[in-house]
């Protein structure tokens, strides 16, 4: 599948799942929702918004705010790595989905040696509280998309405590 049509997709599938939240516009890049009254369709370019630090994460990850609110609900982020860059052990209160649109990476659990890698057109899904890191590897930055199910947030796990291995 093409990145037009893989994208295409992704958005479609974000714009459906944020119907009936109220609709909010500020600018270019700004969050969008649909309405309850009359369902609207959701349209972005990455080239819209400003790029933002990821909260709690060590610098160099970035983002953008797609649709939602990522403080108070469900939202969709288009999320940057640079190349080498280390999310640490960490998880998120609701649940998350991330579909890649370029690069690679690569996600590990805690207690398990085992990796799992996504590249341009994957996917991977996290439950509610499932502990995760992700390295984008390779010599290509990583860009993916990410839909939270509730307010986003990221807690890091301490390595050599009892929830961190």
């Amino acid at each position: 599948m093409n990145r037009f049509l893989l994208n295409s997709l992704i958005c479609v599938t974000f714009a459906s799942s944020t119907l009936g939240q109220t609709k909010t516009a500020s600018g270019a890049g700004a969050h969008r929702k649909a309405t309850a009254k009359a369902a609207q369709a959701v349209f972005w370019s990455n080239t819209e918004g400003e790029w933002m630090d990821v909260p709690v994460f060590p610098k160099g990850a970035q983002m953008k705010v797609i649709n939602g609110d990522p403080k108070k609900g469900a939202s969709d982020l288009f999320v940057k790595f640079p190349a080498g860059y280390v999310a640490p052990l960490h998880w998120h209160t609701p649940a998350e989905s991330v579909y890649m649109q370029a690069g690679t990476l690569e996600f590990g659990m805690p207690n398990s040696a085992a990796t799992h890698t996504i590249a341009a057109g994957g996917f991977f899904h996290s439950a509610p509280k499932m502990v995760h890191k992700a390295t984008c590897t390779g010599n290509e930055d990583c860009y993916f998309f990410l839909h939270s199910t509730g307010p986003f947030d990221i807690h890091l796990v301490q390595t050599g405590t009892s929830g961190g291995r």
